[in-house]
């Protein structure tokens, strides 16, 4: 099975915050990525094992390639409205074919 087919599962869409440089400091979403990830919460077990705080890392998104995603931007889950924040990015291989997004819920997030 290929990457691109593991990864072909959960519709979703990437947003950026930008705030604007005028007085009002207007906080507007751009789209930076719209497609389909696997998406997987994380255990219990592997939140303990990796000793982090509950509720800090709570799911990972796995993208075929190279997706310009930053810490801060938010992933929407198309279907369900879920929201997460993306708490960082990694190319795993160093070979550009698979992009390993960890994810934080947003709080008041259905």
């Amino acid at each position: 099975m290929s990457i691109e087919t593991m990864t072909n599962v959960t519709p979703v869409t990437v947003t950026r915050p930008t705030v604007s440089a005028d007085a009002a400091q207007t906080i507007t979403h751009a789209i930076v990525y719209q497609g389909r990830c696997r998406l997987q919460p994380l255990s219990a077990a592997e939140i303990k094992d990796q000793g982090r705080e509950l509720g800090t890392i709570t799911a990972r998104a796995y993208f075929a390639g190279i997706v310009d995603m930053r810490s801060d931007d938010l992933l929407t889950v198309t279907e369900s409205g879920d929201e997460y924040q993306v708490r960082g990015v990694r190319d795993v291989d160093l070979l550009a074919r698979l992009t390993i997004v960890e994810l934080g819920r947003e709080t008041g997030a259905s």
